[in-house]
């Protein structure tokens, strides 16, 4: 149970800080299961909790924002809005470039491309994401993700891309062929440099 409720806790400071670094942030539960990389069923139940505990509000759309970006401000007691300790600042060797239709894309982008990618960050030299509208006013399957992964180690260039009608669906479905690409590669390397090491020594 202390575990549950440590982890719990740490899961509600990620949510709250997500919010503060993203000034403007305004997103439904399913949108924000895909930003943080969790379950859509306990991301909802997470931030409904944030929410009656007054660190988040939740619109008539069911959006849910940072108290400062809502519309009206509750006041509470102090002592009844828990303090989040400030962010470990996380270093990411490798460049992100985002170039979306708008800004709430460029961050959702961004910050998913971090989670997918930030345990190779230290093979990965750059990655580029462009989102498009290719269709414009007439619709349909039109929103494209395309992103270029630049390795260091292994030296290789990986692009993947994919359409759906929901800008978010198609960044979450390219980070994680992204992601999987990644960590196929580097285990191929891997396991050829300890193969290769292994027969040196044999050869010794």
């Amino acid at each position: 149970m202390v575990a549950s409720f440590d982890l719990d806790t740490q899961l509600s400071q990620r949510i709250v800080a997500e919010y503060r670094e993203m000034a403007g942030l305004r997103l439904t539960a399913t949108q924000a299961a895909r930003l943080l990389a969790l379950d859509v069923d306990r991301c909802r139940t997470m931030l409904d909790v944030l929410v009656s505990e007054g660190s988040l509000a939740r619109g008539a759309n069911g959006q849910y924002c940072a108290i400062a970006d809502h519309v009206w401000v509750r006041r509470r007691p102090a002592t009844t809005r828990p303090r989040t300790p400030p962010r470990p600042h996380r270093s990411v060797a490798m460049r992100i470039t985002v170039r979306a239709t708008s800004s709430w894309l460029t961050r959702i982008a961004k910050r998913r491309f971090e989670f997918a990618l930030g345990r190779f960050s230290s093979r990965v030299h750059s990655v580029t994401v462009r989102v498009a509208d290719i269709n414009g006013p007439r619709g349909g399957v039109d929103k494209r993700c395309r992103v270029t992964v630049q390795l260091q180690s292994p030296k290789r260039a990986i692009i993947v891309e994919d359409l759906d009608p929901d800008a978010a669906v198609a960044i979450d479905r390219v980070a994680d062929r992204a992601a999987r690409t990644v960590a196929r590669l580097v285990d191929t390397a891997t396991n050829w440099r300890t193969m290769n090491n292994g027969r040196q020594e044999v050869r010794g």
